[in-house]
Protein backbone atom coordinates (compact mmCIF):
# COMPACT_ATOMS: atom_id res chain seq x y z
CA UNK A 1 0.00 0.00 0.00
CA UNK A 2 2.81 2.41 0.83
CA UNK A 3 4.37 1.86 -2.58
CA UNK A 4 1.01 2.85 -3.98
CA UNK A 5 1.17 6.11 -2.46
CA UNK A 6 4.49 6.70 -2.91
CA UNK A 7 4.32 6.42 -6.58
CA UNK A 8 1.12 7.94 -7.44
CA UNK A 9 2.32 11.11 -5.49
CA UNK A 10 5.41 10.71 -7.70
CA UNK A 11 2.92 11.27 -10.86
CA UNK A 12 0.98 13.87 -9.27
CA UNK A 13 4.53 15.63 -8.95
CA UNK A 14 5.40 15.00 -12.56
CA UNK A 15 2.17 16.29 -14.19
CA UNK A 16 2.13 19.60 -11.85
CA UNK A 17 6.14 20.30 -13.03
CA UNK A 18 5.28 19.63 -16.80
CA UNK A 19 2.57 21.95 -16.08
CA UNK A 20 3.81 24.34 -14.55
CA UNK A 21 7.46 24.71 -15.69
CA UNK A 22 6.84 25.90 -18.90
CA UNK A 23 4.13 28.24 -17.80
CA UNK A 24 6.77 29.80 -15.31
CA UNK A 25 9.01 30.09 -18.59
CA UNK A 26 6.41 31.85 -20.57
CA UNK A 27 5.68 34.52 -18.10
CA UNK A 28 9.66 35.45 -17.74
CA UNK A 29 10.31 35.30 -21.63
CA UNK A 30 6.63 37.66 -21.75
CA UNK A 31 8.06 40.37 -18.94
CA UNK A 32 11.94 40.21 -21.00
CA UNK A 33 9.80 41.14 -23.97
CA UNK A 34 7.79 43.66 -22.63
CA UNK A 35 10.84 45.67 -20.93
CA UNK A 36 12.46 45.26 -24.66
CA UNK A 37 9.67 47.00 -26.12
CA UNK A 38 9.73 49.55 -23.32
CA UNK A 39 13.01 50.43 -23.99
CA UNK A 40 13.15 50.79 -27.53
CA UNK A 41 10.09 52.89 -26.47
CA UNK A 42 11.76 55.30 -24.80
CA UNK A 43 15.09 55.18 -26.58
CA UNK A 44 13.07 56.49 -29.91
CA UNK A 45 11.22 58.83 -27.78
CA UNK A 46 14.41 60.37 -26.28
CA UNK A 47 16.33 60.60 -29.91
CA UNK A 48 13.26 62.46 -31.58
CA UNK A 49 13.51 64.84 -29.05
CA UNK A 50 17.16 65.57 -29.49
CA UNK A 51 16.39 65.92 -33.27
CA UNK A 52 13.95 68.51 -32.58
CA UNK A 53 16.55 70.38 -29.84
CA UNK A 54 19.04 70.09 -32.17
CA UNK A 55 17.35 71.74 -35.33
CA UNK A 56 16.42 74.62 -32.62
CA UNK A 57 19.96 75.05 -31.79
CA UNK A 58 19.77 74.19 -28.49
CA UNK A 59 22.71 70.96 -28.48
CA UNK A 60 26.28 71.66 -28.57
CA UNK A 61 27.28 67.50 -29.20
CA UNK A 62 24.25 65.66 -30.46
CA UNK A 63 26.23 62.68 -30.80
CA UNK A 64 27.92 62.58 -27.41
CA UNK A 65 24.54 62.73 -26.45
CA UNK A 66 22.76 60.18 -28.34
CA UNK A 67 26.01 57.76 -27.15
CA UNK A 68 24.52 58.88 -23.49
CA UNK A 69 21.60 58.16 -24.01
CA UNK A 70 22.25 54.36 -25.98
CA UNK A 71 24.09 53.91 -22.12
CA UNK A 72 21.00 55.19 -19.79
CA UNK A 73 17.95 54.20 -21.29
CA UNK A 74 18.16 50.68 -21.60
CA UNK A 75 18.20 51.05 -17.29
CA UNK A 76 15.96 53.40 -17.36
CA UNK A 77 12.80 51.18 -16.69
CA UNK A 78 10.09 52.31 -14.50
CA UNK A 79 8.86 50.21 -11.55
CA UNK A 80 7.44 47.09 -12.12
CA UNK A 81 5.24 47.04 -9.17
CA UNK A 82 2.77 46.45 -10.46
CA UNK A 83 4.30 43.74 -13.07
CA UNK A 84 5.35 41.86 -9.69
CA UNK A 85 2.39 41.56 -8.01
CA UNK A 86 0.84 40.00 -11.31
CA UNK A 87 3.02 37.93 -11.30
CA UNK A 88 2.83 36.67 -7.55
CA UNK A 89 -0.93 36.17 -8.21
CA UNK A 90 -0.47 34.33 -11.22
CA UNK A 91 2.25 31.61 -8.95
CA UNK A 92 -0.61 31.41 -5.97
CA UNK A 93 -3.23 30.85 -8.75
CA UNK A 94 -0.97 28.24 -10.21
CA UNK A 95 -0.40 26.50 -6.51
CA UNK A 96 -3.92 26.86 -5.79
CA UNK A 97 -5.31 24.95 -8.70
CA UNK A 98 -2.40 22.55 -8.27
CA UNK A 99 -3.67 21.71 -4.53
CA UNK A 100 -7.43 21.81 -5.19
CA UNK A 101 -6.28 19.31 -8.43
CA UNK A 102 -4.11 17.12 -5.96
CA UNK A 103 -6.92 16.71 -4.04
CA UNK A 104 -10.03 16.31 -5.82
CA UNK A 105 -7.87 13.58 -7.85
CA UNK A 106 -7.56 11.42 -4.77
CA UNK A 107 -11.17 12.23 -3.84
CA UNK A 108 -12.23 11.04 -6.57
CA UNK A 109 -10.36 7.96 -6.91
CA UNK A 110 -11.31 7.37 -3.10
CA UNK A 111 -14.98 7.30 -4.68
CA UNK A 112 -15.41 5.64 -7.70
CA UNK A 113 -11.64 4.09 -8.49
CA UNK A 114 -10.50 1.28 -6.65
CA UNK A 115 -9.31 1.85 -3.26
CA UNK A 116 -11.37 0.09 -1.44
CA UNK A 117 -10.72 -2.92 -3.67
CA UNK A 118 -7.25 -2.55 -3.29
CA UNK A 119 -7.54 -2.20 0.57
CA UNK A 120 -9.91 -5.20 0.86
CA UNK A 121 -6.89 -7.23 -1.05
CA UNK A 122 -4.38 -6.24 0.97
CA UNK A 123 -6.08 -7.33 4.19
CA UNK A 124 -6.91 -10.54 2.44
CA UNK A 125 -3.56 -11.10 1.74
CA UNK A 126 -2.38 -10.79 5.31
CA UNK A 127 -5.32 -13.32 6.29
CA UNK A 128 -3.37 -15.90 5.05
CA UNK A 129 -1.81 -18.19 7.43
CA UNK A 130 -5.31 -17.99 9.17
CA UNK A 131 -7.72 -18.68 6.51
CA UNK A 132 -4.87 -21.63 5.66
CA UNK A 133 -4.93 -23.01 9.11
CA UNK A 134 -9.15 -22.69 9.15
CA UNK A 135 -9.02 -24.68 6.19
CA UNK A 136 -7.00 -27.43 6.96
CA UNK A 137 -9.32 -27.45 10.52
CA UNK A 138 -12.22 -27.20 8.42
CA UNK A 139 -15.10 -30.00 10.70
CA UNK A 140 -14.49 -27.65 13.62
CA UNK A 141 -14.74 -24.17 11.80
CA UNK A 142 -16.23 -24.35 8.12
CA UNK A 143 -15.32 -21.39 6.10
CA UNK A 144 -18.33 -19.49 4.17
CA UNK A 145 -17.90 -19.21 0.77
CA UNK A 146 -17.08 -15.69 1.02
CA UNK A 147 -13.88 -16.69 3.10
CA UNK A 148 -13.03 -19.42 0.32
CA UNK A 149 -12.69 -16.61 -2.10
CA UNK A 150 -10.85 -14.34 0.35
CA UNK A 151 -8.45 -17.52 0.76
CA UNK A 152 -8.10 -17.62 -3.19
CA UNK A 153 -7.49 -14.38 -3.60
CA UNK A 154 -4.48 -14.46 -1.09
CA UNK A 155 -3.23 -17.52 -1.91
CA UNK A 156 -2.96 -15.70 -5.81
CA UNK A 157 -1.28 -13.00 -4.19
CA UNK A 158 0.99 -15.13 -2.58
CA UNK A 159 2.18 -17.00 -5.38
CA UNK A 160 2.60 -13.67 -7.98
CA UNK A 161 4.67 -13.12 -5.60
CA UNK A 162 6.45 -16.50 -4.22
CA UNK A 163 6.29 -18.48 -7.96
CA UNK A 164 8.17 -21.04 -6.75
CA UNK A 165 6.05 -21.85 -3.57
CA UNK A 166 5.01 -26.06 -4.15
CA UNK A 167 2.58 -26.01 -0.88
CA UNK A 168 0.65 -23.15 -2.26
CA UNK A 169 0.21 -24.04 -5.99
CA UNK A 170 -1.26 -27.65 -4.31
CA UNK A 171 -3.28 -25.75 -2.02
CA UNK A 172 -4.64 -23.56 -4.85
CA UNK A 173 -5.12 -26.44 -6.67
CA UNK A 174 -7.39 -28.01 -3.84
CA UNK A 175 -9.59 -24.82 -3.62
CA UNK A 176 -10.29 -25.33 -7.83
CA UNK A 177 -11.30 -28.34 -7.36
CA UNK A 178 -13.83 -27.63 -4.38
CA UNK A 179 -15.11 -24.76 -6.18
CA UNK A 180 -14.97 -26.97 -9.24
CA UNK A 181 -12.94 -24.38 -11.60
CA UNK A 182 -11.34 -26.66 -13.54
CA UNK A 183 -8.77 -24.75 -14.99
CA UNK A 184 -7.68 -23.48 -11.85
CA UNK A 185 -7.22 -26.60 -10.23
CA UNK A 186 -5.46 -28.64 -13.13
CA UNK A 187 -3.28 -25.41 -13.74
CA UNK A 188 -2.35 -25.13 -10.01
CA UNK A 189 -1.58 -28.87 -9.83
CA UNK A 190 0.53 -28.91 -12.54
CA UNK A 191 2.82 -26.25 -11.10
CA UNK A 192 2.61 -27.88 -8.08
CA UNK A 193 3.76 -31.03 -9.50
CA UNK A 194 6.81 -29.60 -11.54
CA UNK A 195 7.64 -27.84 -8.54
CA UNK A 196 8.08 -30.79 -6.19
CA UNK A 197 7.77 -33.80 -8.23
CA UNK A 198 9.07 -36.27 -5.78
CA UNK A 199 6.31 -35.77 -2.78
CA UNK A 200 3.23 -37.79 -2.88
CA UNK A 201 0.96 -34.67 -2.05
CA UNK A 202 1.61 -33.03 -5.46
CA UNK A 203 1.36 -36.32 -7.16
CA UNK A 204 -1.85 -37.38 -5.45
CA UNK A 205 -3.73 -33.92 -6.05
CA UNK A 206 -2.34 -33.98 -9.51
CA UNK A 207 -3.89 -37.25 -10.18
CA UNK A 208 -7.04 -36.17 -8.67
CA UNK A 209 -7.36 -33.08 -10.78
CA UNK A 210 -6.88 -34.87 -14.07
CA UNK A 211 -9.42 -37.27 -13.14
CA UNK A 212 -11.69 -34.35 -12.16
CA UNK A 213 -10.97 -32.46 -15.39
CA UNK A 214 -13.68 -34.11 -17.82
CA UNK A 215 -11.35 -34.06 -20.82
CA UNK A 216 -10.35 -37.53 -21.82
CA UNK A 217 -6.53 -36.27 -22.23
CA UNK A 218 -6.22 -35.09 -18.98
CA UNK A 219 -7.92 -38.50 -17.93
CA UNK A 220 -5.64 -40.42 -19.32
CA UNK A 221 -2.67 -39.06 -17.88
CA UNK A 222 -4.40 -39.04 -14.18
CA UNK A 223 -4.89 -42.92 -14.50
CA UNK A 224 -0.95 -43.24 -15.60
CA UNK A 225 -0.01 -41.25 -12.93
CA UNK A 226 -2.66 -43.39 -10.58
CA UNK A 227 -1.55 -47.27 -11.80
CA UNK A 228 1.71 -45.67 -10.45
CA UNK A 229 0.79 -44.43 -7.22
CA UNK A 230 -1.09 -47.81 -6.51
CA UNK A 231 2.37 -49.65 -7.22
CA UNK A 232 4.19 -47.19 -5.03
CA UNK A 233 1.68 -47.11 -2.10
CA UNK A 234 -0.57 -50.34 -2.26
CA UNK A 235 -1.87 -49.60 1.47
CA UNK A 236 -2.74 -45.19 0.83
CA UNK A 237 -6.91 -45.22 1.62
CA UNK A 238 -6.57 -41.94 0.23
CA UNK A 239 -5.17 -43.99 -3.59
CA UNK A 240 -7.36 -46.69 -2.83
CA UNK A 241 -10.58 -44.57 -2.73
CA UNK A 242 -9.58 -42.49 -5.88
CA UNK A 243 -8.63 -45.92 -8.05
CA UNK A 244 -12.14 -47.30 -6.62
CA UNK A 245 -13.79 -44.42 -7.64
CA UNK A 246 -12.48 -43.98 -10.80
CA UNK A 247 -12.84 -47.82 -11.52
CA UNK A 248 -17.11 -47.20 -10.50
CA UNK A 249 -17.41 -44.33 -13.24
CA UNK A 250 -15.68 -46.63 -15.57
CA UNK A 251 -18.44 -48.89 -14.99
CA UNK A 252 -15.63 -51.29 -13.94
CA UNK A 253 -17.45 -52.47 -10.44
CA UNK A 254 -15.49 -56.09 -9.88
CA UNK A 255 -12.37 -53.35 -9.83
CA UNK A 256 -14.40 -51.23 -7.67
CA UNK A 257 -15.18 -53.43 -5.47
CA UNK A 258 -11.81 -55.22 -4.78
CA UNK A 259 -10.42 -51.45 -3.99
CA UNK A 260 -12.97 -50.75 -1.53
CA UNK A 261 -12.89 -54.62 -0.26
CA UNK A 262 -9.04 -53.76 0.62
CA UNK A 263 -10.14 -50.53 2.32
CA UNK A 264 -12.98 -51.87 4.27
CA UNK A 265 -10.19 -54.45 5.73
CA UNK A 266 -7.93 -51.87 6.87
CA UNK A 267 -10.03 -50.01 8.79
CA UNK A 268 -10.64 -50.43 12.75
CA UNK A 269 -13.68 -52.08 13.63
CA UNK A 270 -15.10 -48.80 15.20
CA UNK A 271 -14.25 -46.37 11.64
CA UNK A 272 -17.44 -44.65 10.67
CA UNK A 273 -15.81 -44.78 6.90
CA UNK A 274 -16.43 -48.77 7.11
CA UNK A 275 -20.32 -47.96 6.92
CA UNK A 276 -19.75 -45.85 3.60
CA UNK A 277 -17.51 -48.34 2.15
CA UNK A 278 -20.15 -50.98 2.88
CA UNK A 279 -22.82 -48.98 1.01
CA UNK A 280 -20.22 -48.47 -1.84
CA UNK A 281 -19.58 -52.38 -2.49
CA UNK A 282 -23.63 -52.34 -2.33
CA UNK A 283 -23.98 -49.67 -4.95
CA UNK A 284 -21.42 -51.43 -7.07
CA UNK A 285 -22.45 -55.14 -6.65
CA UNK A 286 -26.36 -53.91 -7.30
CA UNK A 287 -24.68 -51.84 -10.31
CA UNK A 288 -23.43 -54.89 -11.80
CA UNK A 289 -26.06 -57.41 -11.02
CA UNK A 290 -29.07 -55.13 -12.48
CA UNK A 291 -30.00 -56.24 -8.98
CA UNK A 292 -31.33 -52.89 -7.30
CA UNK A 293 -30.88 -51.93 -3.55
CA UNK A 294 -34.14 -51.36 -2.00
CA UNK A 295 -33.20 -51.32 1.47
CA UNK A 296 -29.80 -50.32 3.52
CA UNK A 297 -29.59 -51.85 7.14
CA UNK A 298 -27.01 -50.08 9.29
CA UNK A 299 -26.40 -52.33 11.78
CA UNK A 300 -24.90 -50.95 15.25
CA UNK A 301 -23.68 -52.89 18.44
CA UNK A 302 -25.19 -51.59 21.82
CA UNK A 303 -22.84 -51.08 24.78
CA UNK A 304 -21.39 -54.21 26.75
CA UNK A 305 -22.25 -56.29 23.88
CA UNK A 306 -19.85 -58.81 23.31
CA UNK A 307 -19.57 -60.48 19.66
CA UNK A 308 -19.16 -64.18 19.71
CA UNK A 309 -16.03 -65.67 18.58
CA UNK A 310 -18.06 -67.50 15.86
CA UNK A 311 -21.59 -67.24 14.36
CA UNK A 312 -23.18 -65.07 12.02
CA UNK A 313 -25.29 -61.62 11.22
CA UNK A 314 -28.95 -62.41 9.92
CA UNK A 315 -30.45 -59.51 8.79
CA UNK A 316 -34.99 -59.73 7.92
CA UNK A 317 -37.60 -58.06 6.71
CA UNK A 318 -40.91 -58.65 7.90
CA UNK A 319 -44.55 -57.40 6.90
CA UNK A 320 -45.43 -54.44 8.93
CA UNK A 321 -47.73 -56.44 11.50
CA UNK A 322 -44.72 -58.41 12.73
CA UNK A 323 -44.91 -61.41 11.20
CA UNK A 324 -42.42 -64.07 12.20
CA UNK A 325 -41.89 -65.03 8.98
CA UNK A 326 -39.79 -63.04 6.59
CA UNK A 327 -40.12 -61.81 3.24
CA UNK A 328 -36.47 -61.33 2.86
CA UNK A 329 -33.44 -62.48 4.79
CA UNK A 330 -29.66 -62.36 4.47
CA UNK A 331 -26.88 -64.42 6.20
CA UNK A 332 -23.58 -62.81 6.53
CA UNK A 333 -20.23 -63.77 8.55
CA UNK A 334 -19.37 -61.87 11.76
CA UNK A 335 -17.35 -58.73 10.84
CA UNK A 336 -16.14 -55.39 12.44
CA UNK A 337 -19.40 -53.39 13.53
CA UNK A 338 -21.46 -50.78 11.81
CA UNK A 339 -21.61 -52.98 9.29
CA UNK A 340 -24.39 -51.94 6.18
CA UNK A 341 -26.49 -54.14 4.85
CA UNK A 342 -27.89 -54.21 1.39
CA UNK A 343 -31.73 -55.88 0.69
CA UNK A 344 -32.87 -56.81 -2.39
CA UNK A 345 -35.45 -58.75 -4.19
CA UNK A 346 -33.39 -61.47 -4.65
CA UNK A 347 -33.03 -61.96 -1.26
CA UNK A 348 -36.43 -62.54 -0.86
CA UNK A 349 -37.75 -65.72 0.58
CA UNK A 350 -41.68 -66.56 -0.10
CA UNK A 351 -43.02 -67.81 -3.43
CA UNK A 352 -44.75 -65.34 -5.36
CA UNK A 353 -43.93 -62.45 -2.78
CA UNK A 354 -40.98 -60.14 -3.11
CA UNK A 355 -39.19 -57.67 -1.16
CA UNK A 356 -40.61 -55.02 -3.30
CA UNK A 357 -44.03 -55.63 -2.90
CA UNK A 358 -43.96 -54.52 0.68
CA UNK A 359 -44.57 -50.62 0.96
CA UNK A 360 -44.08 -50.58 4.97
CA UNK A 361 -41.75 -53.54 6.76
CA UNK A 362 -39.96 -54.34 10.38
CA UNK A 363 -36.19 -55.14 10.20
CA UNK A 364 -35.02 -57.84 12.69
CA UNK A 365 -31.45 -58.37 13.26
CA UNK A 366 -29.62 -60.83 15.06
CA UNK A 367 -26.50 -62.54 15.60
CA UNK A 368 -26.51 -66.29 15.93
CA UNK A 369 -23.98 -67.76 17.73
CA UNK A 370 -23.77 -71.40 17.08
CA UNK A 371 -25.20 -71.96 12.94
CA UNK A 372 -28.46 -73.02 13.44
CA UNK A 373 -30.59 -70.49 12.39
CA UNK A 374 -33.72 -72.98 14.36
CA UNK A 375 -32.37 -72.06 17.78
CA UNK A 376 -32.49 -68.94 19.46
CA UNK A 377 -30.93 -69.08 22.67
CA UNK A 378 -28.05 -66.78 23.76
CA UNK A 379 -28.69 -65.12 20.07
CA UNK A 380 -27.95 -61.59 20.26
CA UNK A 381 -31.00 -59.20 18.90
CA UNK A 382 -32.18 -56.05 17.57
CA UNK A 383 -35.71 -54.65 15.57
CA UNK A 384 -36.18 -51.75 13.79
CA UNK A 385 -39.38 -49.83 14.03
CA UNK A 386 -41.62 -49.82 10.75
CA UNK A 387 -39.82 -48.39 7.96
CA UNK A 388 -40.58 -48.30 4.07
CA UNK A 389 -38.45 -49.11 0.81
CA UNK A 390 -35.57 -46.88 0.35
CA UNK A 391 -34.76 -45.81 3.74
CA UNK A 392 -31.60 -45.65 5.44
CA UNK A 393 -32.22 -47.88 8.60
CA UNK A 394 -30.55 -48.30 11.40
CA UNK A 395 -30.57 -51.08 13.75
CA UNK A 396 -28.77 -51.92 17.61
CA UNK A 397 -28.12 -55.42 18.58
CA UNK A 398 -28.54 -54.74 22.54
CA UNK A 399 -29.87 -57.48 24.27
CA UNK A 400 -30.41 -61.32 23.91
CA UNK A 401 -33.60 -62.83 21.74
CA UNK A 402 -36.36 -63.05 24.39
CA UNK A 403 -35.29 -60.70 27.04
Amino acid sequence: MMTFWIASLALVLIVLLSVAIPVYRQKASSAQADRDALNKALYQDRLAELNEENEEGMVADQAAMITELQRTLLDDVPEGSKETETQRGGKAWLWGCSLIAVVASYAIYMQVGGFNAVTTWHETAARLPELSQRLMTEDEQPLSDQELADLTLALRTRLHEKPNDAMGWLLLGRLGMASRDVDMATSSMENALRLAPERFETQFGFTQAMLLSGDSFDSERGRRMLSQLLQSEPHNLQVLSLAAFDAYEQQDFLSAIALWSRMRAQLDVNDPRAVMLDRSIAQAQSSMTGDPVLLSVQVELGEDVVIPTQGALIVTAHTSDGAPMPVAAKRLPLSAFPVTVPLRNSDSMMQGRSLADLDEMLIRVRIDSDGNVGTKENDLFGESLTVSQGDEVKVKIDHHFGS
